[in-house]
């Protein structure tokens, strides 16, 4: 109805127009019609200000789906540079950027892109009330940047923080991973084995019914990933088979893009592994290689 009536006209004003184009687009990007979306994104006129910012936004969000990161890096780059010359000023949104920016920076290892965004998450004014989840994203992207270059005291506390900012008990349990990922990598295993306990015991008593979908339907899979480590078979295997409670719509969630596929073939992977199933983690070895 809304796109039939921007089309004849009925709607005047350019901006609302745009505004009725960019939201046409959202709902077609949370079905997964990608190529809808992406189409809507055209009427968007480039000089609605703010509304063209969030556009190229989505566009980010499409492309990184896709599993293009060059396209999602060009692409909310161009949204934050947008909004610094908008009329208007989103903080969701560039807190949104940053941290997103900044996942997509370590995922490409691009250190260079990391430390620019470092300087702009300095000017992000983070105390604003409901940018905890991005502040939350930021931490634990800094420990990853910080695990990977050798600096594994600035990844603990970097973890530390994140679980200081998290926006509910499943991220805290998200930061604790993180902590307990480093501590492996660096061959602290009494430490991580210490740490492993401690999530197991935590995870346990959470609903995973209701864990909303902004990540946190992977909690389980991160879960498994850290007790499977370790050697704990039995809990890693035990955190996978607690996915069956999710309903449809999470699971669909653990499987929408071509990383997430491959991150949960492999970690079934490792849970055979630690169950000393050779056969089954070889194949979901491979699996995960071609997702």
């Amino acid at each position: 109805l809304l796109r039939d009536a921007a089309q004849r006209g009925a709607v005047a004003d350019v901006a609302i127009r745009s505004e009725i184009a960019l939201g046409i687009a959202l709902a077609h990007y949370q079905r997964h019609d990608f190529d809808a979306a992406a189409a809507a994104l055209e009427d968007v006129d480039p000089a609605s200000d703010i509304v063209y910012a969030r556009t190229l936004e989505c566009r980010g969000w499409i492309a990184k789906c896709r599993n293009d990161f060059g396209a999602t890096v060009e692409a909310f780059e161009a949204s934050l540079a947008h909004l610094d010359r908008c009329n208007q000023f989103d903080r969701f949104l560039e807190a949104n950027l940053v941290a997103t920016l900044s996942y997509v920076a370590v995922e490409l290892l691009d250190f260079t892109r990391w430390e620019a965004l470092l300087q702009r998450a300095a000017r992000v004014q983070w105390e604003s009330s409901g940018l905890e989840y991005y502040r939350f994203w930021l931490e634990m992207n800094r420990s990853m940047a910080d695990e990977i270059s050798g600096r594994p005291r600035e990844a603990l506390h970097a973890a530390r923080n994140a679980a200081v900012y998290a926006p509910s008990s499943a991220f805290r349990l998200f930061a604790q991973c993180r902590r307990a990922a480093v501590l492996f990598s660096y061959g602290e295993l009494l430490g991580f084995e210490d740490l492993a306990a401690s999530i197991r015991a935590e995870f346990e008593p959470i609903d995973l019914r209701l864990l909303h979908e902004f990540e946190e339907v992977n909690l389980p899979v991160v879960v498994a990933e850290t007790l499977a480590l370790i050697g704990d078979g039995a809990g890693a295997t035990a955190a996978l088979h607690r996915i069956d409670t999710m309903s449809a719509a999470q699971l669909a969630l653990l499987h929408d893009e071509p990383m997430k596929r491959a991150y949960f073939a492999f970690v079934e992977g490792l849970v055979a592994d630690a169950n000393n199933d050779a056969f089954r983690a070889q194949h979901r070895y491979r699996d995960a290689l071609r997702a």
